[in-house]
């Protein structure tokens, strides 16, 4: 082997070993994540919690970020998914929040719908009601991945000794993408 191709190993191979190890925690969240919500009903993790409430509510405007800060002041979190004038939908992982302002009786109704800790997990997992950080999060593993599986390809294709078994391996993974996966 000549001695830039061994340096290039030897730098693919150090890549390839930190570039694993900083997926590691997100390969393991969306893996557990995502076994987790195909058997969401056999680990009991799809209860919810249903909370209605009515409070006093004053409403001198109908300027909508007034409206906003009112409601953020009575604890609605999330972010503003509809808005009907008198009715509101907020959205966070893990929960959602209807409200439905009454201008004449000066009251508001707050339903709040919660799913846990296993709702919140999910809802990052497929990325519903975050921002742009989670968002950049999930390229970022994407681009990891694939970065970990090209340079462990790099490193396989030399070791001739263990190269039938490689190519057997994927073999038998595309056969089960294409199988199972364009049912």
């Amino acid at each position: 082997m000549m001695a830039w191709n061994r340096e290039l190993m030897k730098w693919v191979r150090t890549l390839h070993i930190y570039l694993s190890l900083a997926a590691f925690v997100l390969l393991f969240f969306f893996t557990l994540t995502g076994w987790l919500m195909v058997h969401e009903e056999g680990f009991g993790l799809n209860r919810e919690t249903l909370r209605e409430e009515q409070r006093p509510f004053y409403l001198e405007t109908d300027d909508r970020e007034a409206k906003i800060n009112l409601l953020r002041q009575e604890g609605v979190k999330g972010r503003l998914e509809s808005d009907e004038g008198t009715e509101m939908t907020f959205a966070a992982p893990g929960s959602s929040t209807f409200v439905e302002i009454n201008r004449e009786n000066h009251y508001v109704t707050i339903t709040t719908e919660r799913r846990g800790i296993s709702g919140h997990l999910f809802d990052l997992h497929r990325n519903r009601y975050t921002g742009v950080t989670a968002r950049v999060l999930q390229d970022v593993t994407a681009l990891l991945f694939v970065l970990v599986s090209l340079s462990g390809l790099f490193l396989w294709l030399p070791l001739t000794r263990r190269r039938r078994m490689g190519v057997a391996m994927l073999l038998l993974s595309v056969s089960v993408l294409l199988f199972w996966g364009f049912r």
